[in-house]
């Protein structure tokens, strides 16, 4: 079952969380909105790119993050930090949860990041060049669940 209620932020770029007014929507019924950057934690000429640019990292982001149950259950809500390498093939390795908030979302980052595509690879001097990279996803329940959480 997919938990699509995830908001991402990168850099300064904030997505938003839209929501039907019905507090009893599943999971699945639950969109994104935004755009996003991704941000390189080494200085390189030319940043490493998800194929396809922001738009297709946003849209594979949307489709393949899942709200963690246990997160929902105890309405959890914060901004979890994975950083990664992605290597001079594209490949994306080494995610690693750099800050947790708990209620496997950690575990859902790290899960979603180890199956992602490969990347055009960073430039540096010219050079296909290996290159860290830090994503925050920030993980917000819409104001119908957190008000359905609180009467139970």
């Amino acid at each position: 079952m997919k938990h699509t209620l995830i908001t991402l932020i990168l850099i300064l770029a904030a997505w938003n969380v839209s929501a039907q007014s019905d507090s009893t929507m599943t999971r699945q019924e639950m969109k994104f909105t935004g755009s996003l950057s991704p941000r390189p934690a080494m200085l390189v000429d030319k940043q490493p790119e998800f194929p396809g640019g922001t738009d297709s990292l946003y849209a594979y982001l949307s489709r393949n993050i899942q709200y963690p149950l246990e997160a929902i259950s105890k309405a959890i809500e914060g901004t979890v930090q994975v950083k990664f390498w992605v290597e001079a093939d594209g490949s994306i390795t080494s995610p690693e949860i750099v800050k947790e908030i708990g209620g496997d979302c950690g575990k859902e980052v790290i899960r979603v990041f180890s199956e992602m595509p490969k990347w055009r690879p960073a430039m540096k001097k010219g050079k296909i060049s290996r290159s860290m990279v830090v994503v925050p996803v920030s993980f917000h329940l819409p104001d119908s669940q957190l008000s359905t959480e609180d009467n139970k």
